[in-house]
């Protein structure tokens, strides 16, 4: 069982967890600029990703009342994005493959 030290430590967690969530859904969001030929286009969408993360963490800090980023919540921030890479985008693929599948399977009948 882990202990936290203080009880503030739980609810930082979460909210890096959180952060990291909501990263990694604009990070697929922005996908398709990533596989864009152009290199500034490429360039801008890292910055504005890098830049939205930085401001995401920057509230969540100020939400916990920390003053600086603890090793616990870097691993929070990863945990949450490898969470949405490999459970909710997975899913969320699925629910659009099908829901693809379904509305090409009802253009075709009419």
């Amino acid at each position: 069982m882990t202990m936290w030290e203080t009880a503030f430590q739980a609810e930082a967690f979460a909210a890096f967890a959180g952060v990291g969530l909501i990263s990694a859904l604009l990070y697929d969001l922005a996908s398709p600029a990533f596989g864009s030929s152009s290199v500034a286009v490429h360039i801008a969408a890292d910055f504005l990703l890098s830049a939205v993360t930085g401001i995401l963490c920057f509230f969540a800090l100020a939400m916990t009342g920390r003053d600086a980023l603890r090793l616990y919540m870097a691993l929070a921030l990863f945990l949450g994005a490898a969470a949405y890479r490999l459970g909710i985008h997975r899913l969320l693929a699925l629910f659009t493959k099908i829901w693809k599948r379904d509305r090409k399977s009802a253009g075709n009948g009419e």
